[in-house]
Formats: structure tokens, sequence, C-alpha cells
């Protein structure tokens, strides 16, 4: 029963597996997947469905005329003879038979015959159906979802009909596959498999695998609207090969080999070429220089097991150095115009010589439907891939943060501590509002952490306040109430150190800067770590790049017991050196941007203080974190490397910059001004002799000198032999244009950004490493820019005093730090938050109203404030991220483990609404409400709630027939006696039953709610009753149903129903709590099948009665029995008994469903039942959601 598709993929997933070296080898079976590429599964389902569709065949047989003419006896044989030909030709229909047809276990065959349990699947993406499997399995590794995939594509589909529709289409030659050649008319078919071990890079190394080729990235993309369906677009297949490349983070340039998709058709190959020499625009490829051509041209074209053909050829000539030939070329196709483009049909098998860097083919493979995928393929050179994998990253919309930091905006993230953002018009109204807050505070209240509301941070006028709990807040606002009745600009600077921010105006531009080495300390960041996940992620990513050159975690070499000296002191140390100073300073400044970005701040450009221009470069787009660090890494390495006679020294200078210029160019021997650092402070470097005389004549001149504890004099001609090891380190790891504006060190200007400017960037950064820091000058470009407030990104507020001295005189610009030793990682860095809250700057706190009409034009009720926000963009980290350890044990795991728990939770949310998460600080409140009453004409009443208000009763005797209806059930009931014992007594009389109740009256939900009647026949009880409370609370919410409408083909609006507000249909859930949902429609339906039953026993007895009457001569009694006979075939005939076809909605639990259905909610519903506690469950559920 098995089509040949699955057989083939056992079998080439066989020899692959044993290829490896499996079993031998060793494959964790658990930690495996299988994912395979197919289209149209096998030629199996087509013969059993001819077989199956037989009567099909019969019955239209039997309409034709001369067929109907034949004999009887001839026709039955003629039908009989051809069945048994089918039942002996086409396959039987078993249990086996849809399983063993099915394309998607394609996968799970191998899945389960090797005792795989990673996840399985079968991908179609047509003739790209190889390469969509390919994605999807690179993916899950880069995910971390497993560690090994079996991938690739199997094809065996070669039966009539394919052949039949794919002549249709004029795909078919009849003269062979001859790929970009001027007579190419179409493919042969082929028919194959080709499947793929996969294994993340640095685990095949590890494991010492062979490896045949090294997948770089895999771009896809879809054509769009076009000519046809199967009309191919080279604007959809350039975008998949763009993707591709930028995926592999590799220039375009270096390609030396494109395996194309070569479908050898008239339109298919023209449109193919003319998309990659689109791509290929820019890279600045020579005529005739880069081969290309298809496996079709060899072995047809394998459907959907084509795209694993081209990339088998691909990882076979990258593992053979050779150039495959594309064989049946005799005339290139004239209206591709080669000779004239960078590519050229390959026609001889060679070596592969030609390249740079390393060999690099790319793969192409589109399919119908307009899907196309490109591979970027290398070859494997041990060791020169490092981890080479750059964080991901989504910014808010408007942002213009690229996306190498990592860094992510979380919806209504509240700060850390108190927050204040008062945002108004005037200054007298801002005024008023301080004082209502000034009074609450001296009251002891504040006001709950949460983002600023989105009217203040747009506002004229913004005051900001930092602070801790309501004493403090008072006194900040007493002051921050003086400056706004002195209106002195002095003053306001003043209450910057305070945590207090005054500004006016529009959101200005924002510059950050990134601190160098000189700032770290031990256990930087370490309190912002414990409790902010993103710094620990930060951290965590550092240790995985860095535990390979450092031998241990960075995080262990920065963070200690703070109680331990030792520890410190010898932490202290490790922090002085290079090697290990530059990649944690890095660290820090990652974290603190990420955690910016995080409260929806970014920057509009960007600049570094020597080590800090790395930091730059990350937050710019032109590395990535993991490149920086080992930049870093090796920067620090090669700087300490440096053996000269004479190492250097290096100063701090506490002098006017003009007179330290004049001291260090009247002293003999070499020393220059190493860092520009501000008017007042800067560095100085060179030869020992040169620098040392430089300091005395410093101190002669009244300025302070002090010496710096450097291994090198850095920043000067000493260091100059760790630039050129430097430069092909940083070529190695790839450095992009910048996104945003970022200064160089060297100039002082704009790095160059666009095309082609990495060989000039990377000159820079060579020539930074024994260049002047010009700081100075940097902070004036940033200004003429547009820049005006100022964030030091990394330890410490060196660089925010620069900033503040150089700028400072001027009076629309902002200095802030965001973290300091002395004043604690929290305090610092919501105090910066704070200044760019009052600034303009961060995500506001989300908010959303419905705004739509009701049915009659009128404006609908408002609705309470919904917790949403505006969608935005999740990162999803490239492996699951783990906090940060805990130095203890026991119950720290857990509590460590907990907040992993929760935080998964969290994000996970975030993803489910679109970056949206909910602040569990906002209580949940009931803001509408209906009551269903017994007692009443109507369960629901308007005038329920007064009658409950007023005492009155609902409880009524039962009348005296429902009584004797409960006695007739002969209802059983436990009695306890005088004397405490318990007895049971079967109840048989009327007056044993209870006689109170409170009986439901009408739920009219035609009539009152215009449900319709079929609809309402198919309810219970209790459905009505939880259709007809969900409308009357939504009613008591004022939230309307609206008239929804429907569009003619006409263009025309029609009534269609009545529903929720559009608004609101994603964000409404139902819960139906009942203790006997469809009770009352089950027992009915019982005692209508009973009944019937029953009489139809009756009518059996009475008739075989009659029929011995009869035999015997008859009786008076015969007609008495007939008599009976008719009326219950009478009553039967009136009342037939057939099983209701809704019978499954009337008795199921369906009020969740059926409410949601009917006003249109697409939020989660359910139903619950906890008895006489189900109300109350349902309400803890709710808020729960």
């Amino acid at each position: 029963a098995m089509d040949r598709t699955q057989k083939w993929s056992i079998m080439s997933s066989r020899e692959a597996l044993l290829d490896y070296g499996y079993p031998e080898r060793p494959l964790d079976g658990d930690r495996t997947a299988v994912i395979l590429g197919n289209a149209m599964a096998g030629d199996q389902h087509y013969k059993t469905a001819l077989r199956i569709y037989f009567p099909e065949f019969t019955r239209e047989l039997d309409g034709a005329p001369t067929f109907q003419a034949l004999p009887d006896d001839v026709k039955a044989a003629i039908v009989d003879e051809t069945m048994g030909r089918v039942r002996e030709h086409f396959p039987s229909i078993s249990e086996d038979t849809m399983p063993g047809e099915l394309a998607n276990i394609i996968a799970g065959r191998v899945a389960a015959v090797f005792n795989f349990h990673g996840p399985n699947f079968t991908a179609d993406a047509a003739c790209a159906s190889a390469m969509a499997a390919f994605s999807a399995a690179i993916s899950g590794l880069e995910e971390g979802d497993y560690d090994a995939v079996l991938t690739g594509g199997i094809d065996s589909n070669m039966s009539a009909p394919s052949y039949t529709k794919f002549c249709k289409i004029g795909a078919l030659s009849a003269t062979g596959t001859r790929p970009y050649d001027e007579g190419a008319d179409g493919f042969v078919m082929g028919e194959g498999a080709a499947v793929f071990l996969l294994k993340r890079l640095e685990d095949a190394e590890e494991a010492g695998d062979k490896i045949y080729a090294v997948v770089r990235g895999v771009g896809g993309s879809s054509d769009g609207k076009g000519k046809g369906i199967t009309a191919p677009n080279p604007i959809g297949q350039k975008f998949a090969i763009e993707r591709a490349w930028a995926h592999a983070g590799e220039d375009p340039a270096t390609v030396s080999l494109i395996e194309g998709h070569g479908t050898s058709t008239r339109v298919g190959d023209v449109v193919e070429v003319q998309s990659m020499v689109d791509a290929f625009a820019n890279a600045g490829l020579p005529n005739s220089s880069i081969p290309i051509g298809s496996v079709k041209s060899n072995i047809g074209h394998l459907k959907g097991a084509a795209g694993a053909a081209g990339m088998l050829k691909a990882a076979l000539a990258l593992h053979h150095k050779q150039l495959p030939p594309s064989i049946g070329l005799e005339t290139p196709n004239p209206k591709i115009g080669f000779g004239n483009i960078p590519f050229y049909v390959n026609t001889e098998l060679r070596p592969w010589d030609d390249f740079k860097e390393v060999r690099r083919v790319g793969v192409s493979a589109f399919g119908f439907g307009g899907t196309n995928f490109h591979a970027v393929l290398e070859e494997h050179v041990p060791g020169r891939i490092q981890s080479k994998r750059r964080s991901s990253v989504a910014v808010p919309s408007g942002s213009p943060t690229p996306s190498a930091t990592g860094a992510v905006a979380m919806a209504d993230k509240a700060p850390l501590r108190g927050s204040l953002l008062l945002g108004a018009s005037s200054t007298a109204e801002l005024a008023i509002k301080l004082d209502a807050v000034l009074e609450d505070a001296k009251a002891g209240r504040t006001a709950d952490r949460q983002p600023p509301a989105a009217s203040d941070l747009g506002a004229a006028q913004r005051l900001a306040i930092d602070f801790g709990d309501a004493t403090e807040l008072a006194k900040k606002a007493t002051n921050a109430a003086k400056g706004l009745r002195a209106d002195n600009a002095a003053m306001w600077k003043a209450l910057r150190a305070q945590g207090i921010f005054y500004r006016t105006g529009a959101a200005p531009k924002t510059a950050f800067l990134y601190t160098g080495q000189g700032s770290q300390y031990v256990n930087m960041l370490r309190e912002l770590r414990e409790v902010e996940p993103i710094v620990a992620d930060t951290f965590r990513e550092a240790d995985e790049v860095m535990k390979p050159l450092l031998g241990q975690p960075l995080s262990e070499i920065i963070f200690v017991d703070p109680n331990d000296e030792a520890a410190i002191a010898e932490a202290d140390k490790a922090l002085r050196q290079t090697a290990i100073t530059q990649p944690a300073v890095l660290a820090t400044d990652l974290a603190l941007t990420r955690l910016l970005a995080a409260y929806g701040t970014t920057p509009d450009m960007v600049m570094g203080h020597s080590l800090g221009e790395y930091g730059a470069l990350v937050a710019s787009g032109a590395f990535g974190f993991r490149e920086a660090l080992e930049a870093v890494s090796a920067r620090g390495r090669e700087m300490t490397k440096v053996s000269v006679d004479d190492n250097g020294l290096m100063a701090a200078v506490l002098a006017p910059i003009d007179d330290v210029r004049a001291i260090v160019s009247a002293v003999d021997g070499y020393v220059v001004i190493a860092n520009i650092n501000s008017s007042g402070q800067s560095v100085i470097g060179g030869s020992t002799p040169g620098v040392t005389a430089a300091i005395e004549a410093i101190t002669k001149a009244g300025h302070q000198a002090i010496p710096l504890p450097v291994s090198h004099a850095f920043h000067t001609e000493v260091v100059a032999p760790a630039s050129g090891p430097l430069k092909k380190e940083i070529a190695r790891l790839g450095i992009e244009s910048p996104k945003i504006p970022i200064v160089s060190n060297v100039t002082g200007e704009l790095y160059p950004m666009g095309p082609n400017v990495a060989e000039e960037m990377i000159e820079l950064l060579g020539r930074q490493i024994a260049s002047p820091v010009q700081f100075v000058k940097g902070l004036e470009t940033l200004y003429d820019a547009g820049a005006r407030v100022f964030v030091e990104v990394g330890p410490k507020s060196a660089l925010a005093r620069f900033a503040e001295d150089v700028l400072g005189g001027k009076s629309d610009t902002l200095s802030l730090f965001t973290n300091h030793p002395k004043l604690g990682d929290v305090p610092a860095f919501n105090a910066a938050l704070t200044g760019l809250y009052a600034s303009g700057h961060g995500a506001a706190k989300s908010e959303r109203r419905i705004e739509e009409l009701s049915s009659n034009g009128a404006p609908a009720r408002k609705a309470a404030p919904l917790a949403t926000a505006p969608p935005k963009p999740v990162a999803a980290p490239s492996r699951p991220a783990p906090r940060a350890a805990s130095s203890g044990g026991g119950s720290d795991r857990y509590a460590q483990l907990g907040r992993l728990f929760a935080d998964f939770l969290d994000q996970g949310m975030a993803v489910y609404r679109g970056g949206t998460t909910v602040d569990s600080g906002e209580p949940v409140v009931v803001t509408g409400a209906a009551i269903g009453l017994p007692g009443g004409n109507r369960v629901f009443a308007d005038e329920n709630v007064d009658r409950m208000l007023h005492g009155q009763s609902f409880i009524d005797a039962i009348p005296v027939g429902l009584r004797r209806a409960m006695a007739d059930k002969k209802i059983t009931r436990l009695v306890k006696s005088e004397k405490g014992g318990a007895r049971f007594e079967t109840i048989d009389s009327p007056a044993e039953v209870i006689k109170l109740a409170g009986r439901g009256g009408d739920i009219a939900l035609s009539s009152d709610f215009g449900i319709p009647e079929e609809r309402v026949a198919a309810m219970d009880s209790t459905t009505r009753m939880a259709v007809a409370a969900g409308v009357e609370a939504m009613r008591d919410a004022g939230i309307p149903l609206v008239m929804h409408y429907k569009t003619t083909t006409k263009g025309t609006k029609l009534p269609d129903r009545w529903g929720l507000p559009v608004a609101m249909q994603d964000e409404t859930g139902v819960i139906f709590g009942s203790a006997f949902p469809g009770a009352d429609m089950m027992m009915g339906e019982a005692r209508r099948y009973f009944e019937s039953e029953t009489q139809e026993k009756l009518l059996d007895e009475l008739r075989s009665l009659r029929a011995r009457l009869a035999s015997n001569g008859g009786s008076p009694i015969g007609a008495e029995i007939d008599r009976r006979i008719d009326e219950i075939e009478n009553d039967r005939q009136r009342d037939p008994y057939i099983l209701d076809r809704r019978f499954v909605f009337k008795t199921l639990s369906m009020g969740h469903s059926q409410l949601a259905e009917y006003i249109g909610a697409r939020g989660p519903n359910t139903q619950i039942n906890s008895a006489c506690a189900s109300g109350t469950q349902a309400v803890a559920l709710a808020e729960d959601w």
C-alpha cells in the first residue's frame, strides 16, 4: 500500500545516515527531525482513486443510450467483467491505503523506521518544495528545536495525469532539456530523491563529522501579483536571491558559481537570468565571470525534488572543488544577453580555482504559485567560521535603529522604580498638575509604576521626576514647584542631578555615546542582571562567544560575591587586562542599549569613545553583537601582543586643551594628545621619556597630570603594529554599511554610508587603534546633525560629563548617563529613562477605546478602556535564552527556574498578541451584568434588578400537575430520623414531593434578542439563557451589537448580521458556567425515544393478539384491539420519532460557542462545570484570561 515516494524516502534517508556513519556514529534520535519536500504526493493515490470511482463510471455508462439498448444480462456481464479487471489492475483499498498515499507520511515513515522523535513534516512549494524543506530545517536548527535533521526532496510522480497536465501548460519538451539554450522548448520530467543530514556547523565540527558544504543562508519570496499563477516573475526571484545573501551575511560579489533553476522553457530561463542580473547588479562582477548551470540538463526536472538535486550538485562541487558542466547547450539564448552580463553557461568539467575568500555557490529553486527560494553554500574550511550568527531584532515602527543589537521594544514595560511624567500646554497647567501630585505624595500616595501617557510625552511642556517612594517624590516635587515658579534655566540644570527634568517643545534627536575602556568596574550591572532578563540574556550571549576565547565565561569574571574582598580584588585585576576589559565593557554597553530599547528608546545617531566605537557600530547595524565581541577580543589581543622596546605611557590631563597642545608640541620625545575628550580634559600618550617630560611640564604650568595604569600607550604609534592583524580580523568577521549615522573617532566626522563602504570602514577602524580620539569634534558633529539629547550608554558617567563640558553652554542640550556604581544600577538607569521621558522619548502606555457607531448611526456608548497596544514586532532569539546563573543552589535554583518560566510566558503572550503584553498590575473590573430571574413571565426583564433590590420573592408553589409528575418518577430520598439514623424512602405521593421552587418563565430569544427561530429550536434552556445573558451584559456595559454589511458584486452594501464592533471581535472571550447543560434536552429526547419504543412494542403485542383472535374465529374484543391499534398508529403518524439532527447541539455545552458565533467574538471561549461554584470559577478563569 506504500507509494514509491515513501519507499524512496526510507531508502535515501538510510543512505544518508550510512554515509554519516550511523548507527556506529552517535545521533540522538530524540533530537533528530525529518523535514522533506514533495509536491503531488505520488502516483498511488491516482490508482486507488480510479478503483474507488468505478461506480461513477458505471453510472455514466448506464446513462448511455447505446448501453441502455443492450439486454440486461449483457449489461450486467460488461459491468461485472470490467469491475473484475479494475480490481485486478488497481490496488485494493484497506486501512493501509490512506497512510500509504499521504504526502506528510513521506517524512513520517522515516521518523517511524529510525525512531526519531524530532518534528517531522513534508513541505509543498511545488518545484521549490525541497528548498522550502531546507529553509524550515535550517530554521529549526538555528532555533535549537533539534540538533540534527534529515531534509531534502522526494518525487516519483511520473503518471499520465502529470504528463498531460504539464503538456497543457506547454512545459514539456519533445526534444530534450537544454537550459539557457536558444532552442530550449521545455523540460523532460525526471524522478528521484536526494536527502541530506544537516547539523549546526559548530556541532558538526566539535563532533569531527565529515562536512560536504556549509549552508550560509536561505532566502524565500513570493512573486505577488503577476501575469498568472504559473508565470515566473523576476521581481519575486530577485527578492529571494537578495534575501539569501543578506541572511548569509556575505558580499554577493564573492559568488563563484550559480546552480540555477534552469527549466529550459522559453520564458523561464530568460526571467531567471534577468532576476540574477538584477540581484547581483551592485556586486561589481565583470561580464562572463560567473559560471551557471542546471542539473536538469543531466537528469531532467525532478519537480518537488528539483531543489534537492541542485543542492546535491552544489555540495558535491564544493566538496570536490570542481565546476560541473551543464550539458545540452548549443547556442546560448540571445534573449538572455550572454556576454554582456556577469554570467555564462559552463559546459565542461574543470577545476574550481577562481574564487574570492572561499568557494561559494548560489542555488535557486522556483515553484508554481510564485514561490521562490535561493540558498548560499560555501566550502568547509575548518575553523574559518566562529559562531558567526547575527542577533536578530525588531524595532518599533518609526524607529531608525537597525537590527544588530538584539533589542526589542516591550509593550507597557513599567519603569524599574518611580518615574513621573506630567505634560501640559502651559506652565500654569503644569503647576496645577504638580500640586495635585505633591498633595498625594505628602499623604503617602504615589501612582503605580507604569509607562507615561502618550498625551504627556507629546505635550508642549513636560516635567519628569525620578523617585523611590512617596517621601522622595514629595521632596522632589517641592523642588520642581520652586523651579516652575522661578522659571530659571540654571535652576533646572541644577535639578537634573536630583532626577528632575523640565523640557519643552517637540522630542529632539537623540545620540547614544558608548563608553570605552577605563570605566569598567567589578559587578557592573549586577543588580540589573538579577532583575532584567534582557540584561542577563546579553551577558549569556557574550559568555557563549567569549568562553572559547577566554577559557571561562565572561560573566564569571565580571560578577563576584560583593562581600568577598579577595574575589573583588582578583576580578578588578582581571578587568584591567585589555583582552578581558574590552568585551566586558562592550557587553555592558549593549545590555544597556537593549534595555533602553525595551522602553522604546532608540538612538538617531551614535558615537563611541575608543573601544566604545564598537558598541556604536553594533547599535548602528554595521556589526552584529557576536561579531563585535570577537572583534574587540582580537583588538585587545593584538594590542597586548605588541612587543616593542618601549610600550610607552599615558596620562590624564586636567587643563585647557589649547594649553596641553602647546606643552606637548614643545616637549622633546614622542608624545601626542591621544584622547581629546573635552575642553578641559584630555589624555596624552607616547614614549616613556616623552610622556614623562610632558607630565613635568604640565605640572610646572600649574595643571594636573595623572599617570594611567595601562599596558601600552593606546591611540599612539606605539600600538600601530596591531592595526594590520585587526583589519584582517574585521574583514573576516564582516562589516556592513551603518543604518543610522555613526561618528568615527579618527576623523570626528560621520562614517561613510551606502554600498561598497566596507573597505573604507575597515581602514578607519584599523587607523583608530593608533590615532587620537577626536571626541570633542565628534560631539560637535552630532550637534550639527541635530542631536540635542546625549545619552551615555555604558558604565559610569565620563562621556556624559564630556558632553556637558563641550555642549553644556547650549541651552537646548541634555546630557544623561545610564549607570554609576555610586548611585546603583536601578536608580541611575531610571534617572536616565526619566530624562528621556521629559524629552518626549520612550514608549507610551497603550490605550484603545471603541469608537464605532451603533446601527442607527448614533455614537455608541464608550466601553471601559481595553488594556492593549498597537502591534509591535517581536524578536526571536537564535536559541532559548536562560537567565543568568544563580550563585546559590537549592531554593535559588527553583526561584531562577520560576523567573525563567514566568518570562517565557510573558514573551510567549507577547508573540501571540503581536507584541502586546498585559500589565498584571491592572485590576480586572466588572463593567456589565445581566440577571435572569425566575418567578416572572420572562427570565430576562428590565425590572429584574429593581425587583431584587426591593426584596421581592421569586419562589412560588409548584402546581399540582407538576408535583404528580415528580411523584411518578419514584424519586428516592434520604430521610434522617429523630434519633439521628438515616433511611432511604421512595416518594410515591404528590404530597411528599417539594412544593416550592423558583420556576423560570419565557426566554424570548427570537422576539427580544432577534435570534432566528430555527437557531433557537436547536438550543436547550441553558444555552438560551447563556446567549440572552451575554447580550444583556454587553448592553449593560454599553457595548452595542452593530450591523455588519456585505458587499455585492456591484459594490453595493447589504445588511448582513448583527455583531460586535470589529475592534472588539479578536479581544472578546466567552466563558459559560453550568452544572447541567443540555440535561433537559437529553431527558426529553430520551423520553420521546422510550415512548416510541414502548408504543412499538405495544403495537406488536396488539397485532399478535389480534392475529391469534382471528385464527380462533374472532371475538368482540377484536374490534377494541383494532381501535387501539389505529389510535396508536395515528399518534405515531402525527408525531413520529426521528432522532433530531440537532440532538448534539441541544445536549452539548454550547452556550459559550453559540454566543461567540452570534456576536462574532473571536477570542477564546469555553464551558466549565463546578456544580454550584460554576459561576465563581468562571469569574476566576475570566480574570486569568
